[in-house]
C-alpha cells in the first residue's frame, strides 16, 4: 500500500509518501488499511448539478 502523509503547508504532491507492506509482525499497515476502509464505508456517490 503506498500511504501520502498530508504534511501541513505542503499540497499532497509534495508530501512524502511511504510504501507499506503487510508484515506479521507490527499493525501500521493493518491501520491504514481500517482507516482506508473506514472512510471508503461511508462515502457516498457525488451528486453534481447541471448547469443553467
Amino acid at each position: 500500500m503506498i500511504v501520502n502523509t498530508h504534511v501541513y503547508g505542503f499540497q499532497g504532491a509534495h508530501a512524502p509518501s511511504l510504501h507499506l507492506l503487510r508484515l506479521s509482525a507490527g499493525e501500521l499497515f493493518e491501520t491504514y488499511s481500517e482507516s482506508f476502509e473506514a472512510g471508503w464505508n461511508l462515502s457516498r456517490p457525488a451528486a453534481f448539478q447541471e448547469a443553467r
